[in-house]
């Protein structure tokens, strides 16, 4: 009898384990959500498959684009890698397991989701803005040179490399590209009006948008209420906007001493899918590491305005013909408690 018993009992749990639910999409989203991505505009949208609940087409919600500054959609697609990086780590912490395959028709992937029969260790740390991101009150920071060839090592694939600069005199001359691409961007109207355009001052604004820039990773929580204050009362020109934003990225790039370099072989979906992908597994990586990483894209842009730093940033770090992704400023943040900037929530990211 007590074997009967001990043998139901067993049965029982095994039914209870394979037939154990997986994972919500909604709740693996309210982990992607914090994934980087550029502009803060969180341009991702889960579409349903009809039929397939398993599986969601993972694309570009087209209301929350950068026509001006990302014309090609190149930086909003390797959000959607960021993106596809913590979902994946997302589902492995519970227990399942996300695969993905290019999309043919649009950028983004098909995406599904099933149970994991060979569990991997899950990411320590999903939420890439649990701590301050500030992007312009920096202090230097550095890496060991083992840490660093270690990232490249194991993050780099055949298709996508990570390089780091550490050399003075060429970290010098990356500050200069980056603060010249970015001027050139800030100079021209309506580049700089997106920009504008994106900003949230306030929380009113940022509760009715919670996309966009936001100055709260910007300024120190004490300072934070009496600049937004100041703004209420005083809204800046554009033009004012622009020599301010100039301004602190030059005291940001200031104490930066390693400079990081994403290039890919090829420029298509899915190498820029891979790119974002690799690149928020190693943004984590250094956040564990106590630093963090200040994208210096626009002279990735590819307005034409933008071709001599488009043009100067392929021959500096793609002379073999690769595509140049991204480049990131290594720093960690300025005294201060800083707050993170809001994110969608997850449900508005998935259509029903």
């Amino acid at each position: 009898m007590k074997r009967l018993f001990l043998s139901f009992v067993l049965l029982s749990w095994s039914a209870a384990f394979v037939t154990a639910e997986l994972p919500t999409w909604e709740s693996l989203v309210d982990k992607a959500r914090w994934a980087q991505n550029a502009h803060n505009v969180q341009s991702w949208k889960l579409e349903t498959m009809p039929g397939r609940p398993d599986t969601r087409r993972l694309v570009l919600e087209s209301t929350r684009l950068l026509p001006q500054t990302d014309a090609p959609q190149r930086q909003l697609t390797v959000s959607l890698g960021c993106f596809l990086a913590v979902l994946e780590d997302a589902a492995a912490r519970q227990g399942a397991r996300v695969t993905w395959q290019p999309l043919t028709d649009a950028p983004g992937a098909l995406v599904t989701l099933s149970e994991d029969p060979a569990p991997s260790t899950p990411a320590p740390n999903l939420d890439a803005l649990a701590a301050p991101t500030v992007k312009y009150r920096t202090a230097a920071f550095s890496l060991p040179t083992p840490v660093l060839r270690d990232l490249e090592e194991r993050y780099s694939t055949p298709t996508v490399r990570f390089h780091w600069i550490t050399e003075p005199a060429a970290v010098a001359a990356a500050k200069a590209w980056a603060r010249g691409a970015f001027d050139a961007e800030m100079d021209l109207p309506r580049t700089r009006d997106e920009s504008v355009a994106y900003t949230r001052i306030g929380e009113t604004a940022r509760r009715l948008t919670p996309w966009g820039i936001t100055l709260l990773p910007s300024f120190p929580k004490g300072e934070l209420f009496w600049v937004e204050a100041f703004e209420g009362l005083f809204p800046e020109s554009p033009g004012a906007y622009a020599r301010d934003s100039e301004a602190m990225l030059g005291r940001a790039l200031g104490p930066v001493e390693q400079i990081l370099v994403v290039t890919s072989r090829g420029n298509g979906n899915l190498e820029r899918l891979r790119t974002g992908e690799a690149l928020q597994r190693v943004w984590m990586r250094v956040i564990d590491r106590g630093g963090r990483l200040l994208p210096l894209s626009q002279g990735l842009e590819e307005f034409p305005e933008m071709t001599p730093w488009f043009a100067e940033a392929a021959r500096r770090w793609a002379p073999d013909g690769e595509n140049v992704q991204m480049v990131l400023a290594l720093f960690k943040p300025g005294p201060g408690e800083f707050l993170r900037s809001p994110r969608l929530p997850a449900a508005s990211v998935i259509s029903q």
